[in-house]
């Protein structure tokens, strides 16, 4: 597993290549930060994106797997960070993140989301 400052630099370098992808549309790209037990790790992240002027996009906290699984598939959402500290907060998620993953969204996992035991085909597959 990566340590916390590698993940965000990788997050960056992500989020960075997709706003290319995203102004040649002239859409405005979604970023999802799905956390459900952790909300206030999901806002700090959100504070430090939205901080960063070389990234232009409505960055959303999730909360309820629900709404990350119909993020999905809205077209304007281009990457969705998924910091998840045990296996419930992903059950369900596998078979909507890696469609998201396979038609070009851009996915960040932390913690769980990149245990293959938590996460399964997900975390080999994806993460």
């Amino acid at each position: 597993m990566r340590s916390p400052a590698v993940q965000i630099a990788i997050m960056v370098c992500l989020v960075l290549s997709l706003m290319g992808a995203a102004y040649s549309q002239g859409v405005k790209p979604v970023i999802l930060l799905y956390s459900s037990t952790d909300p206030g790790f999901a806002k700090m992240l959100k504070e430090k994106i939205d901080a960063d002027n070389r990234i232009d996009a409505d960055v959303q906290v999730v909360l309820s797997s629900d709404i990350l699984t119909l993020g999905t598939v809205l077209p304007q959402t281009q990457c969705i960070v998924i910091y998840a500290a045990n296996k419930a907060e992903i059950q369900g998620l596998e078979q909507p993140l890696k469609s998201f993953f396979t038609d070009g969204g851009g996915l960040i996992g932390m913690k769980e989301p990149c245990y293959i035991p938590s996460a399964g085909e997900l975390a080999k597959d994806v993460f």
